[in-house]
């Protein structure tokens, strides 16, 4: 029967008998009121749970579960069994199929009856439950009932509009021992079907010719029926596969691609059942892990992974059944060794015909070396930065050390020189006062630039005259520039507006750029400053009529400790890091700075800071 034309829930309010539909995850969806009566619970509080815990008291479904049975088999199931929850003694259950449009199973129905003390039902029936037969006399696929004699006592409609495709039908099965069919017996199938009195299941394919003169297939699958312990009859399905032959051929090419996938694939490829029970082990598998693939089928995937990892792994795959899509996971693995190795690990579900999980995929991809260079590199870095952080205090400590007497040198030097009337020595005290004060320009530069590193640098933003600013820079760089005959030219306009920033920071942004423009300049050349406003910032360039920089060159130089060339280095003293503190006291004031240049020509620094907001 089709599911969706029925209501189950007045299917099973009607029935007098306790019963329940249950999915293929064992989830109850629709209870009798008889069977609610039987829990002792309302049946809203059934829907949803599992049917073994509720009968049985059990957290998983028994090893030889009979839903299992009925939905691999299609067939009804009838059997005696305990039932702790409902109480003493035995109880009859019979398991029927509920298939979809499809013919696929997508349910099953259990209905329980209570055994009296000789271990019979109360109301003995000789006949399937109707519930059951209605099932059946609707299902897509055909149905025969057996006696205890191999006779055929039921078919459903479906099996002779099977047997009617059938060329040369001419026996009828109803009343007949199945073995003596014709049909059966010249197919070489009595013995098959003579074991069911034996209490053995069967299943197979019998090949008939239709009207059509087309070879199809019959699928035929049997079981046992037993009364009070003793073989009571059998239950057979058919099912007409047309076209078995054509989809086989198509199944065994797709099977022969997977199977080649499979064994080639150099990763491991291991599937397991919702019980985490593995269900193959790929020869990738087999030698990551360094098990044979038939010692592995049948035990649980939990063997494979560390104590400290299987409640994640189960997390994982709670996670999976409940969302889907794929799980990726990092984690570990353990080999046959008992060495430990590290994977990427990708968890997918598998999928019956009707989208139901049956299981899980999971592909594991050795990250052994990996993981450990990653280590190594991570070790690396926390040891690199533990020696920037020594460095930077480094700094810190020794121009802290070296202001102390730097500041003595240029107060002894000042009142020497104030109190000396010789011009001899007054020329010397002059020059060593000039170079005093170079020495302390450098321990600043390395102390701010430590500063800006190490993010300790703190500016106090205000508003800045950049005209003030500019002619102060050039004030300081006044007796440097005289001395190497360079002459200095300023363009400020009188409008010039304020820009926001910290004036230290400026200063020292202006004195790097001027003494750079200075120093690298040629005798009798020309520093160039100007400003102009430009779209919400004042833009300052300082040019220069100097050496230039080579055009492979300018990206490099505001990198730290970096200078043009070997011979510049030795030509021009300095330490590298004036641009580089420069850079980044123009962008820590939201301002940013680029160089125009041309080899003989001279340099051109352009930087700008953001105007006042009015």
């Amino acid at each position: 029967m089709q599911d969706q034309k029925v209501d189950w829930s007045e299917a099973l309010e009607a029935l007098g008998a306790g019963a329940f539909i249950v999915d293929k995850g064992h989830n109850i969806l629709h209870v009798s009121p008889l069977f609610a009566k039987m829990m002792g619970r309302p049946p809203e509080e059934l829907i949803g749970k599992k049917c073994y815990a509720l009968v049985h008291g059990t957290n998983r479904p028994p090893e030889r579960c009979p839903s299992k049975k009925t939905t691999d088999t299609k067939l009804p199931l009838t059997l005696e069994m305990e039932a702790p929850n409902l109480g003493r003694g035995q109880f009859k259950f019979t398991i029927a199929p509920v298939l979809d449009s499809r013919g696929a199973v997508k349910w099953t129905s259990h209905t329980i009856q209570k055994m009296s003390d000789n271990g019979t039902s109360p109301n003995k029936i000789n006949r399937l439950q109707p519930q059951s037969d209605e099932i059946i006399k609707h299902s897509p696929v055909g149905i025969l009932k057996l006696d205890k004699n191999l006779k055929v006592t039921y078919e459903n409609p479906r099996v002779k509009k099977i047997l009617g495709v059938w060329k040369h039908m001419d026996s009828e099965w109803m009343g007949n021992d199945i073995r003596m069919i014709p049909e059966v017996s010249n197919a070489g199938l009595s013995e098959t079907f003579d074991t069911l009195s034996a209490g053995r299941e069967i299943h197979g394919e019998m090949p008939i010719i239709s009207a059509e003169d087309r070879e199809l297939l019959l699928h035929y699958a049997g079981t046992p029926l037993f009364e009070n312990g003793r073989f009571s009859g059998a239950l057979i399905a058919l099912d007409d596969r047309g076209g078995w032959k054509t989809a086989k051929k198509k199944l065994t090419s797709g099977q022969v691609f997977f199977d080649r996938v499979f064994a080639s694939a150099p990763d491991a490829i291991i599937t397991v059942d919702l019980n985490d029970d593995i269900t193959s082990f790929s020869p990738g598998a087999e030698k990551l892990f360094g098990y044979p693939s038939q010692e592995m089928i049948g035990r649980s995937i939990l063997d494979l992974y560390p104590k400290r990892t299987k409640r994640a792994r189960n997390g994982w795959r709670e996670t999976l059944l409940d969302k889907g899509g794929v799980e990726r996971i990092r984690t570990k693995h353990v080999r046959s060794d008992g060495k430990t190795i590290s994977v990427s690990l990708s968890l997918s579900l598998l999928k019956d015909g009707d989208s139901e999980p049956v299981g899980i995929v999971g592909i594991s991809h050795d990250i052994t070396k990996e993981v450990k260079v990653e280590r190594e590199l991570k070790k690396a870095l926390k040891e690199l930065k533990e020696l920037d952080q020594m460095k930077d205090e480094f700094l810190q400590n020794v121009t802290h050390e070296f202001r102390t007497p730097i500041t003595a040198m240029l107060t002894t030097n000042r009142l020497i020189k104030d109190s000396v009337s010789d011009e001899k020595l007054g020329k010397l005290l002059e020059l060593n006062e000039r170079s005093t004060w170079r020495l302390n320009r450098l321990v600043g530069a390395i102390l701010d630039y430590a500063k800006v590193e190490k993010g300790t640098m703190e500016l106090k933003t205000t508003a800045v005259d950049l005209a003030f600013e500019v002619g102060d820079a050039v004030s300081n760089l006044k007796s440097l520039s005289e001395e190497q005959g360079i002459r200095i030219t300023v363009q400020v306009p009188h409008n010039l507006p304020e820009v926001m920033g910290d004036p230290e920071a400026v200063q020292i942004i202006l004195g790097n750029l001027l003494n750079n423009a200075v120093k690298f300049n040629r005798p009798g050349g020309v520093v160039d400053i100007s400003t102009c406003e430009k779209g919400g910032f004042v833009e300052v360039a300082v040019a220069d009529t100097g050496i230039g920089i080579p055009k492979g060159e300018r990206k490099r130089i505001f990198e730290s400790f970096y200078q043009v060339d070997g011979t510049t280095t030795r030509r021009y003293d300095g330490t590298g890091l004036g641009l580089v503190l420069t850079k980044k006291l123009v962008e820590l004031q939201g301002g940013s700075i680029a160089v125009e240049s041309e080899v003989g020509k001279g340099s051109s620094f352009i930087f700008t800071l953001p105007t006042i907001e009015l």
